[in-house]
């Protein structure tokens, strides 16, 4: 929503020589369903940079660009949110982002196998349990779930634990820097994610975990619906296929209780 600085853009590993005055604009990313069929090539990685473009005055409010609104989607989830929008979000509400360790423990419903949160098969007896693209990404999506994009909270059942839309639907930032070997070293009890971020395909640029899979994940491309399946952005940048939920630790909500006697305590003074 707000004009970006060089120095805000930059803060994520970028040089700060290479944005121009054009690149600051306040917007956000979206699909391109008039990408160049011709020419799209998926034979390298990163080509489905192919099918995304930036859309200036795309936001929360307005996730197809200033002409469209959420009006008739107010019980859809939140997009275009970066990972600094979910972590402040989190912290005005007293909640906190989930780990991605704790994010896989919940969609497994509590640590148990299984390739999905219900089970081993995608579509059980042809049942749709999760919003993604029916289709060739990013030739045709056929929505045979019945969502060309997202589909509204809680609109498939609940896992065992009781989490709505915990795979398909959106991406969902995580608490962790990103780094793929992680688990490869980590604790194997409650993993907190690592001290700093590393993606080989793009050494210089801060990323946090997503996980969870969005309406575009499909079964040629992106199979991010499954309980195993990790996905990166870089922390500043919102989609509008990303979002994100809040956690709470058992212990109690004590972060929101303290908060509450701060702003109880300065309305009585005024």
């Amino acid at each position: 929503e707000k004009v970006p600085t060089r120095e805000e853009l930059a803060r994520s590993g970028g040089d700060i020589e290479l944005f121009k005055d054009e690149h600051l604009v306040a917007g956000s990313v979206c699909f391109n369903p008039d990408f160049d069929r011709q020419t799209l090539d998926c034979s390298y990685d990163g080509w489905e940079y192919q099918v995304w473009k930036f859309v200036p005055g795309a936001s929360w409010k307005h996730p197809g660009g200033p002409e469209t609104d959420i009006d008739q989607q107010l019980d859809h989830p939140v997009v275009h949110v970066s990972w600094e929008d979910a972590v402040a979000f989190c912290e005005w509400t007293g909640k906190r982002l989930p780990t991605e360790a704790e994010f896989e423990y919940a969609a497994r419903n509590g640590g148990q196998p299984g390739r999905y949160p219900w089970g081993d098969e995608l579509t059980p007896s042809g049942e749709y349990l999760c919003n993604f693209s029916q289709g060739t990404f990013p030739l045709e999506n056929q929505t045979l779930d019945g969502f060309a994009g997202t589909s509204p909270a809680g609109s498939y059942a609940p896992n065992q634990l009781g989490l709505y839309d915990i795979s398909g639907n959106l991406w969902e930032w995580c608490h962790d820097y990103y780094a793929p070997d992680y688990y490869a070293v980590s604790s194997r009890r409650n993993p907190r994610g690592p001290t700093e971020s590393f993606d080989p395909q793009e050494p210089r640029i801060t990323k946090r975990v997503m996980r969870g899979g969005s309406f575009l994940c499909n079964t040629n491309n992106c199979t991010g619906y499954r309980c195993a399946a990790r996905m990166k952005g870089e922390f500043t940048s919102g989609t509008f296929h990303t979002g994100f939920r809040a956690a709470v630790d058992s212990r109690g909500n004590q972060t929101w209780v303290e908060r509450q006697k701060v702003i109880d305590a300065w309305r009585k003074s005024r």
